[in-house]
């Protein structure tokens, strides 16, 4: 939940950084034709700006360094699930009863931490019976979309993710210009 919480205010951030944008450094690369501004930020985050005219919108790609090759030799698939996760939502968005919930992904994080550190096969098969059965349960308490919605509220097309080896990545195309009520 807290990686969600990280992409919503950065997210957040990014709109009100690009607003403001003209108060900070960048650098440019000589021959780049899109003329990018590259912005290093206190924290080391660097944030790639550049301006298309021709698409009143603003692209949005937050790259994480992390990726397939950061999984657990026991987890594989790891950085994948948390790409998915991050659509879920928070105590406020995509859930009908976060309290109700909570307790059972709190369930589902304890199970998984028996599991990393069982090498029986018959053992790990039965915990993961247990896990899917406690997702399943929390699945009902979750709202379906709810992040494309309140997106797709705002004009935003294109909201996707994906997972590489070493990068999982967030794509939102938000209008600069909102749609009337």
């Amino acid at each position: 939940m807290r990686k969600v919480f990280c992409f919503i205010v950065a997210f957040l951030w990014l709109v009100a950084f690009i607003s403001n944008a003209q108060e900070y450094k960048y650098e440019t690369v000589s021959g780049d034709p899109l003329n990018s501004r590259i912005y290093t930020l206190e924290n080391g985050l660097k944030v790639y700006m550049t301006v298309y005219k021709e698409e009143p919108s603003i692209q949005t790609m937050i790259t994480v360094k992390v990726g397939g090759k950061n999984d657990p030799a026991e987890n594989t698939g790891l950085a994948h699930y948390f790409e998915h996760l991050m659509f879920k939502g928070t105590k406020q968005f995509g859930t009908t009863d976060y309290t109700a919930e909570k307790l059972l992904l709190d369930q589902i994080e304890k199970e998984f931490e028996i599991y990393r550190s069982t090498t029986d096969s018959l053992r790990r098969y039965n915990i993961y019976k247990r896990i899917d059965s406690l997702s399943y349960e929390a699945s009902k308490l979750a709202i379906p979309n709810e992040y494309d919605k309140l997106m797709s509220a705002i004009g935003s097309t294109g909201t996707n993710a994906y997972t590489g080896n070493d990068m999982m990545v967030y794509v939102e195309n938000i209008p600069t210009i909102l749609p009337a009520n």
